[in-house]
């Protein structure tokens, strides 16, 4: 995998805080071949291996990285809390998302107003479950939307049954959205 752009936290992942502004693409020291999927966050990125099991490394200010810690790394470390088996993973700026085997949801990073959806309002430097998002979670999106004086973070996923499942911004809370809702 090659990666280009800022370096100031580690995000090229290439063992060095430099920036290559110039589409020069470097290589992502230490992570393995055949890579599935990759998300890139604010200022940090996360891949998911052929072995199924999730990588990040860059900015780790609010737990971002996974790895049980809140230091920034310049190369790969593992996520924990994540078994082998992961299926999808989504970025948001400072937090991010991976849907399991078995269809559960787990996050981990920045929890603003509970976005990872542990029910708590605390970061997470591992990976935790989202309540209510046990089985049958087939997609999510991590995003970040800007508003005057704060800044709101939503994750949305949607179910096997159809139904599409959010966070309810400020509230802490995931569940099915009501038919016609609007995601802003």
């Amino acid at each position: 995998m090659l990666c280009w752009g800022q370096g100031f936290f580690g995000e090229l992942g290439n063992g060095s805080q430099t920036d290559t502004p110039m589409p020069i693409p470097v290589g992502v020291v230490g992570l393995p071949s055949g890579i599935l999927a990759v998300a890139a966050g604010g200022q940090h990125t996360c891949a998911l291996t052929a072995e199924r099991i999730v990588l990040c490394w860059g900015k780790n200010g609010f737990g971002e990285l996974g790895n049980g810690t809140t230091v920034d790394s310049l190369a790969p470390v593992a996520v924990l809390g994540l078994s082998p088996g992961v299926l999808a993973l989504s970025a948001g700026a400072s937090n991010t998302c991976a849907i399991m085997a078995s269809g559960a949801l787990r996050c981990w990073g920045l929890n603003y107003a509970g976005v990872i959806g542990n029910d708590a309002n605390s970061k997470s430097a591992v990976a935790v479950d989202s309540t209510g998002l046990s089985s049958g979670i087939i997609e999510v999106s991590v995003g970040t939307c800007s508003q005057p004086l704060t800044s709101m973070r939503a994750i949305s996923s949607r179910c096997r049954d159809g139904r599409t499942c959010r966070l309810q911004p400020f509230l802490g809370r995931m569940g099915p959205m009501r038919p016609g809702t609007r995601l802003s």
